[in-house]
């Protein structure tokens, strides 16, 4: 009997010994409530803003794919000028010439060139005059006037198969860096096939022959398409 209460009290030594060197568990951690954040009315009337669609990206245009129609540039404002009147009245200066030859002077020579500020004593080139004065007389006078370049806008040229009796031509010259040469009117669109090749001219200070810009009188002429830049101020 005294054995057994012996082993009976070295049982429980060991188990209290056990329990005090064991590490105790950790407690759980608490799942936290969710936060509910109340609707006010100021909530209902701006709802979160919706995320814009990324916008479709345009097909890219093929560089050389021609207009349906050319359109003058916005806001230009012109007074519009009928072809056929406009070519009616440059055929009337065919055969005129400079008096003396080679002097930019002559009794409508002068009117054109005084129509955009000079006198006779200016001798001045007169391409774009002539040019000036034709719309002028037909009521256009918010045209460009006796600079050739002043002729030119990236907005107004048109394609070799869109151009149209009445158009401006403008002829560059690498020595000068610049346009200086103005056509008063193409009068007929010349093509081999479906291809413009060439513009039949009504022009003036120039010369029959060789087509120079410091010619004689006012003539028709024919020149390739390619040495030609064509804009359109009729409109």
């Amino acid at each position: 009997m005294k054995r057994h209460l012996a082993t009976v009290a070295l049982l429980l030594l060991a188990s209290g010994a056990d329990a005090m060197n064991r590490k105790p568990l950790p407690a759980p951690t608490p799942t936290p409530a969710p936060v509910i954040i109340p609707t006010t009315k100021s909530d209902a009337k701006h709802p979160p803003a919706k995320v814009p669609a990324t916008p479709a990206v345009p097909a890219p245009v093929a560089p050389d794919a021609p207009a349906d129609e050319w359109k003058p540039p916005a806001g230009s404002a012109l007074k519009p000028v009928e072809a056929a009147k406009l070519l009616e009245v440059f055929r009337g200066y065919l055969g005129m010439r400079e008096e003396p030859l080679g002097s930019n002077n002559g009794p409508m020579i002068n009117k054109f060139n005084a129509s955009c500020g000079f006198k006779p004593s200016d001798h001045a080139p007169w391409c774009a005059s002539v040019t000036h004065y034709g719309y002028l007389v037909l009521g256009a006078p918010d045209r460009p006037g006796a600079y050739t370049p002043s002729w030119y806008s990236k907005l107004r040229v048109i394609p070799p198969n869109m151009v149209q009796p009445g158009d401006v031509g403008l002829v560059y010259f690498p020595s000068k860096g610049r346009y200086a040469h103005t056509i008063a009117a193409i009068e007929k669109v010349g093509r081999t096939g479906r291809t413009v090749s060439s513009y039949t001219t009504l022009e003036g200070n120039t010369t029959q022959a060789t087509g120079s810009r410091e010619g004689d009188g006012f003539y028709r002429r024919v020149r390739p398409s390619d040495t030609v830049t064509v804009v359109r101020w009729i409109r």
